[in-house]
């Protein structure tokens, strides 16, 4: 039986399904507009026979509980972050807004950001919703936020995606972009003017 404290079961399974449960319990009790899905998944060409039914078992218990939480909250939004391509079941990820691939967190080259694209570009995944995600630069880690060309992920990506037939992009560890001497938010606020032009 699960707790707010800490889920607590013997098989994996279980645990799964406390857990998950749990997580999705505090949407209503802090009135949450809506929900993030993350699943990355894996591919399962190379998996033996009982290594594929297991990890099938597992995919098809967390979309069920997606599934039936979203069945049963339909006013709530609900978005994804992963990789929409290994999703077996694509119904939960066709009924979500935005599909933020999560392989673009690491891209670090205009080349990185096309082939996040391309991997998703699937039967089944509805190509006018993905979404992109790259971090800000952290004062704790230099690199993070950096191209390989040492220009910064958040302009790069804004440039790169306002050529591309891209839904949304987000954008991680902004809070580092806040202290700035001409404008708090200088970079991000930059990056969405080249996403959307405006009077930003």
């Amino acid at each position: 039986m699960s707790t707010e404290e800490e889920p607590f079961a013997v098989e994996f399974l279980d645990f799964l399904t406390d857990s998950t449960a749990t997580a999705l319990s505090y949407a209503k009790k802090n009135n949450f507009n809506g929900i993030m899905i993350g699943y990355n998944g894996k591919i399962t060409n190379h998996m033996t026979p009982a290594e594929k039914t297991e990890y099938l078992a597992n995919e098809k218990n967390f979309i069920g509980i997606m599934s039936d939480w979203h069945a049963r909250n339909p006013e709530m939004d609900i978005d994804f972050i992963g990789k929409p391509q290994n999703v077996g079941d694509k119904d939960l990820i066709n009924d979500c807004n935005v599909l933020f691939l999560s392989e673009s967190q690491s891209a670090n080259s205009n080349y990185g950001f096309n082939m996040a694209l391309a991997n998703a570009s699937i039967e089944g995944v509805p190509a006018d919703r993905i979404g992109m995600v790259t971090s800000y630069t952290d004062p704790n880690d230099d690199k993070i936020g950096y191209m390989a060309d040492g220009s910064l992920c958040v302009s790069s990506l804004a440039n790169w995606a306002s050529g591309e037939n891209v839904k949304a992009c987000a954008f991680t560890n902004i809070a580092y972009d806040y202290y700035n001497a001409t404008s708090p938010y200088q970079v991000v606020r930059k990056a969405l003017q080249t996403l959307n032009p405006s009077n930003l």
